[in-house]
Order: C-alpha cells, then sequence, then structure tokens
C-alpha cells in the first residue's frame, strides 16, 4: 500500500477527461432530469424564503443551497440569470465541478487501496461509468454529496493509518455537510463504529483511543446536521413507510399477547414477507448493478466478495471498505424492502468506493482462464474492449435524449403563452423550461389553468373541456408527442 501523495501527471489525465467529457455531455443534452426542475426550482425558492423552503420540500437542501450561492457569485460579474437554459447552464456547471473535485479525491482514495497505477486504472473506470457521468452533467445532487463523502471516506482512512483527532473532526464534518445534500452522507460514521467494534473484538486494538476517535467524528457530524434536524423536526424527513409495513398494519385492535406462540403466530406473517422481499431486494439490485457495470460486474462482484471473506487477512484500508461493502447492502436490501425500490442512484457510492479494487478483480478473475500465463495480457485487453466498447456507446448519447420534446413544447410555450397564464403540463420539464406559473395536469390543476399540456393521446382520466382549442406548433415533434389545448375562460365565481 502506498501514500496518498498523487502522482501529478496521472491525476491531471483523469481531470482533463473528466472535463472534457463532461463539457461534451453539456453541450449535447438534450433534457434535464425531473429531479433536477425540483432543486432549480428548491434553490429559487431560498432566496425568498429559506425556513420555509427547507420545510416545503422532501429534498435535503445543501444541494439547493450550492446552486443558490452559485448564482449570487455568477450575477456579480455576469448580471441577473433569467432564463431557463441559463439557470440549467450554472446548475450542470456547478455539478460538473464537483464531479471533478470528487474523482479528486476518489484517485486519492484508491492509492491507499494499492499502487497507483491500478489507483489511476479504477478512477478511470468509474469515470467512464455512463450512468454516472451522466449524472455528473445534470443537475443532480449525488456527485456534490460523493464529493463530501469522499473527504469524509479519505480523512477516516488517514485517521485509522496515523492516529489524529484532527482527521476525524473533519471527516466527521465533511460527513455532516454530506447529510446536508443526502441522507446517506452519514454512512461513514457508523462504518467507523463497525470498524472499531470488530477491531476490538479479534485484534484487541487500543478501544480507547478508537472510542475517542469515534466520538470526536460523531459529534462533529451531529454539530453539523442538528440545524437541519431542528428545522425539519425529524432526522430522515423524506420517507414515509411504505408498502411493506402498510401490508402487516393491522386494521383492528390487536388480542393482548399472552404467551410467545402467539407472539410468534402474529411475527409468522411480517418475517414471511421480509425474507420474501429481500430475496427480491437482491435480485432487483444484481439486475440494476448489471444495467450500470457490463461485464464489469463480474470482477467487480468478485473482489468485492474476496475482500469481505478474506477480512482478517486484509489491511486496514481494506477492512474498513468491506465493513462499508456490507453495511451499504444492509441499507440497500432495506430500503427495497420497506420502500420497494432500489435506483442506479442509491448504488453509486457503493459501486464507486468499491471500484478501487475493480483493477485486482479484473486480473484475479481472467488469469485461471490465461494458460499459458503469458497470455492473461491478450485476454484481459479483450475483457476490456467487450467491457468498456458498451460504455463509450452510452457516452456519446445526448443526455435524456427520449425526453427532448419537453424542451421542445417548454421553450415554445414561453413564446406563446402569456406570462400571467397558468399551465396544466404532464411534466414538470415542460413548465419549468416555460417559465409560467405550472401545476402537474390533474383535474383540479385542468379547472384553474388557461393551458393544458398533456400526452399525446392525453389521459382518459383527465376531462378535456369540448369547447378546449387545440393548438398545433408546427412543430412535428411536438405535435405527434405533447397536444396542446387552449381552455375556456373561467366563470367568475359568485360574490
Amino acid at each position: 500500500m502506498e501514500t496518498d501523495k498523487p502522482a501529478i501527471r496521472p491525476l491531471a489525465i483523469l481531470l482533463v477527461a473528466a472535463g472534457l467529457l463532461g463539457i461534451y455531455k453539456l453541450w449535447t443534452s438534450a433534457c434535464i432530469s425531473n429531479d433536477s426542475v425540483l432543486f432549480l426550482e428548491f434553490a429559487k425558492q431560498l432566496a425568498d424564503s429559506p425556513l420555509k423552503a427547507i420545510r416545503t420540500y422532501d429534498q435535503h437542501p445543501g444541494f439547493p443551497w450550492m446552486l443558490y450561492a452559485a448564482r449570487q457569485v455568477v450575477q456579480i460579474f455576469c448580471g441577473p440569470i433569467q432564463s431557463a437554459e441559463g439557470n440549467i447552464l450554472l446548475g450542470q456547471g456547478v455539478v460538473l465541478l464537483c464531479r471533478l473535485l470528487a474523482l479528486a479525491v476518489i484517485y486519492l482514495i484508491f492509492i491507499r487501496l494499492g499502487r497507483r497505477q491500478t489507483a489511476f486504472l479504477n478512477t478511470l473506470f468509474v469515470l467512464l461509468i455512463p450512468k454516472f457521468a451522466n449524472h455528473g452533467s445534470d443537475v443532480l445532487s449525488d456527485w456534490p454529496a460523493l464529493l463530501f463523502e469522499a473527504l469524509s471516506l479519505l480523512l477516516c482512512l488517514k485517521g485509522i493509518a496515523s492516529p489524529c483527532f484532527r482527521y476525524f473532526l473533519i471527516s466527521g464534518t465533511a460527513a455532516g455537510l454530506a447529510f446536508w445534500i443526502r441522507p446517506e452522507g452519514l454512512i461513514f460514521v457508523p462504518v467507523f463504529w463497525l470498524y472499531i467494534l470488530i477491531r476490538s473484538i479479534w485484534f484487541s486494538d487500543n478501544r480507547k483511543k478508537h472510542c475517542l476517535h469515534g466520538l470526536t467524528m460523531t459529534l462533529a457530524a451531529l454539530a453539523v446536521i442538528s440545524p437541519y434536524i431542528l428545522i425539519k423536526e425529524a432526522i430522515f424527513p423524506k420517507k414515509n413507510i411504505g408498502r411493506f409495513t402498510q401490508k402487516i398494519i393491522v386494521q383492528e385492535p390487536m388480542p393482548a399477547i399472552e404467551n410467545a406462540t402467539l407472539l410468534a403466530e402474529i411475527s409468522h406473517p411480517f418475517a414471511s414477507e421480509a425474507i420474501s422481499r429481500t430475496a427480491e431486494g437482491m435480485v432487483h439490485f444484481l439486475k440494476s448493478a448489471f444495467n450500470l457495470l457490463w461485464l464489469m460486474i463480474v470482477p467487480w462482484g468478485y473482489q468485492a466478495i474476496r475482500t469481505i471473506l478474506s477480512f482478517r487477512k486484509n489491511t486496514p484500508v481494506q477492512q474498513f471498505l468491506a465493513l462499508f461493502i456490507i453495511l451499504w447492502m444492509v441499507l440497500l436490501l432495506g430500503l427495497f424492502v420497506f420502500y420497494g425500490y432500489i435506483s442506479n442512484r442509491h448504488l453509486m457510492p457503493l459501486v464507486v468506493f468499491s471500484s478501487g479494487l475493480l483493477w485486482e478483480g479484473i486480473v484475479q478473475t481472467l488469469r485461471p482462464l490465461s494458460r499459458p500465463p503469458c497470455r492473461l495480457r491478450i485476454y484481459v485487453y479483450l475483457f476490456l474492449a467487450a467491457a468498456l466498447l458498451p460504455w463509450i456507446v452510452k457516452l456519446l448519447q445526448p443526455l435524456h435524449i427520449k425526453k427532448s420534446v419537453y424542451k421542445q413544447v417548454g421553450l415554445w410555450l414561453e413564446q406563446t403563452v402569456p406570462i400571467d397564464h397558468q399551465l396544466a403540463v404532464v411534466d414538470n420539464r415542460i413548465g419549468f423550461y416555460a417559465q409560467r406559473q405550472y401545476k402537474i395536469a390533474s383535474p383540479s390543476a385542468l379547472r384553474s389553468a388557461q393551458w393544458a399540456v398533456l400526452s399525446n393521446p392525453p389521459d382518459p382520466s383527465l376531462s378535456i373541456p369540448p369547447t378546449a382549442i387545440p393548438i398545433r406548433t408546427d412543430i412535428p415533434s411536438i405535435d405527434e408527442q405533447i397536444q396542446i389545448f387552449r381552455l375556456p375562460p373561467k366563470k367568475p365565481s359568485p360574490h
């Protein structure tokens, strides 16, 4: 294992490659995501009423604050940003900068896991994962959160190697800042406590010093996150209990539990459902990981399992990584059990940080196939060609190309619809690009709007007044996918 002193040239190559890829993705971006609109609107609301905005939005406010701060700085030099595309470009720039900084920190982390050559290659793999590259060119919170998570991890690893309260203090602070962006940002605080527990049991380390370090890290994180908790009056306010718990809620009063047998009978459906959904979650996880990594899932999974199984033989850094993998997998499966989904964005920290061992996984996976050993290099090259070629193809595709019509219709509406008119839209991106007041299309939204922008054909549950006037744009891509209606004037309410 080497120190984390970076080699300037490989790091510069990585950052230049990431910057050029990011600029290309920004230049070819066809549209932004739904969540991007929420973050941009959140940032706008922070300027008017910060506390109200924080209490209103489910998203954590750290990333919107970054967007707001960047907008204030840009306005000093360039004047007010009025257009939707200007705000989008600013947000994309903030995310791209965070991605570049995060990759630099990730490179330093990977150096601690192996040699500089492998650190370079593993960071390059992270850079090229298509989904993650797309997140780095959209207005999303993943890379800003990952930046602070990576800082927390790096400083924690430095503290493990050279025990110093300063490292754990800053690591806890970084974890707290990551929490302000995404709730899972605190992950390395419990991972470190788990590391302390395992090391105390198996290796009889200095428990007192480790506990003091853990306490320092925890208190620093709590000091940073406590204002948000006080404002929201909850630690994790975003999610409510989902389908799983709804299935087991008993609507009628429960009888008194008189013995263990009755308790077992009551808990049996809960346990059965939990086991079933855990297995379903594992299948869903493997599908999501395969969609992210393609053939790379084989060496990635092999090396992750190998790192966990050889825990006692590993270096402290590898042990810490193994515990992180285990804890994150538990969180992912819990997310699926209770809330019914796992997205590729939830896999991002797991895949990114465990990719520090990816090159070694490739070599170890292919070594049994290489007879004689001199053919190993050929097999590696062939594998990389097969694994990376689909990534390159996906990287060249414009971002959200299938949703480009939302941007087209929004910009058309901006030029057509009076500024005081309200829209009922099928997607929030239409309203955002239009720069008009809007609501997502529903019966109540249609009653208050002057324009309806619906899919073609419209949802049968949405009743369009017979006097509504269909509007054609003379832009085929819009008219084929979207129907625009000028709704009849609203009758004045009687006084």
